[in-house]
């Protein structure tokens, strides 16, 4: 599907155009938490910079 989409293969080494195997996925957010940390990628979401309007004019936005 990505293939189609963005028109390259993600499974294809862009320096060699050899075959890329995955290997693992890692679930556990513990893991990549650390893993990012280490890489000082961020790890949490970003805090939102703005909020969309309410739907309604007489609706009461109340945060949570």
């Amino acid at each position: 599907m990505i293939h189609k989409v963005y028109e390259i293969d993600p499974l294809l080494c862009p320096f060699c155009g050899g075959e890329i195997k995955i290997l693992s996925f890692i679930i556990k957010p513990r893991t990549i938490k650390k893993i990012l940390d280490a890489m000082d990628l961020p790890s949490q979401k970003p805090v939102p910079l703005a909020h969309s309007p309410p739907l309604f004019r007489d609706t009461t936005y109340v945060p949570l």
